[in-house]
């Protein structure tokens, strides 16, 4: 039993889950060919992967503060903000290493 952020709550952390798998399939094609576009498009899903985790982690920390939760959904509302936490550790080294690929200066003559 949960409060009536709960249905949210669980709707979003399952939308974030399938998300953040695809986000690491993606991952996983950027570190095997490991090139510019590839790298590009890991960091761009990692982003919606966290920000889709964001939004569950809200919905989490207002259950957390209303309170009423049993002990499965206040784990999942703990695994929601740890996993908000590693996700944006793993953005930024994704999108630092996205940087190295990014040109720096343009050719003589383009546009």
């Amino acid at each position: 039993m949960g409060n009536m952020a709960t249905g949210l709550f669980v709707i979003f952390s399952l939308i974030a889950g399938v998300v953040g798998v695809a986000t690491s399939v993606t991952g996983l094609t950027s570190v095997l060919q490991w090139d510019g576009p590839n790298l590009r498009a890991a960091a761009a899903s990692s982003l919606l992967t966290w920000a889709l985790t964001m939004l569950a982690t809200g919905l989490a920390c207002k259950e957390i503060y209303i309170g009423w939760t049993d002990a499965n959904l206040r784990t999942l509302e703990v695994m929601s903000v740890i996993a908000s936490a590693t996700q944006l550790f793993c953005t930024g080294a994704i999108h630092a290493s996205a940087q190295h690929f990014a040109p720096t200066t343009l050719p003589a003559g383009t546009v």
